[in-house]
């Protein structure tokens, strides 16, 4: 599969289920899973996007412990995809912009946040790894990515 595939099977996964899960592991090496509402940037293939409060431990996690994982499955359970790799706090206003066109709208339950506790801040997620499971089928496949790198 190449990286563009990969990016497109991403695209329509969110576009499915509106949301994934991250893991990422605290200071004392514990993991912690949350909702989170990711997006791709086409221009930066090979990689999510999230829009995040600066204050919130994840963006803590990313910055001392970068590796990460994020799994996204369709609303049906007829794909899950796993995706590993690496994450890093962006503070770039131009990136920060691009992530909110992406994603703003369904980011329902983070606008309920008081404003002045908004620094937000953008979690890019750099895939190393990609995962496909299609359980219907019993079927599990590591995905190659074509030596395009990611």
């Amino acid at each position: 599969m190449s990286l563009n595939r990969l990016m497109s099977e991403i695209d329509s996964i969110i576009e499915d289920a509106k949301a994934a899960i991250l893991a990422t592991v605290d200071e004392k090496g514990v993991p912690k899973l949350r909702w989170i509402t990711p997006g791709t940037i086409p221009e930066h293939p090979g990689a999510l996007y999230m829009v995040t409060n600066n204050a919130f431990d994840k963006v803590e996690h990313a910055r001392n412990h970068p590796d990460a994982t994020i799994m996204l499955q369709t609303r049906v359970l007829d794909k899950v995809l796993t995706l590993h790799g690496t994450l890093e706090v962006l503070e770039n206003p131009a990136i920060r912009s691009d992530t909110l066109e992406r994603v703003g709208k369904r980011l329902t339950a983070f606008w309920k946040i008081p404003a002045e506790r908004k620094g937000l801040v953008v979690l890019e997620f750099s895939i190393t790894r990609a995962v496909l499971y299609l359980p219907q089928k019993g079927i599990k496949t590591e995905i190659p990515l074509n030596g395009e790198g990611v």
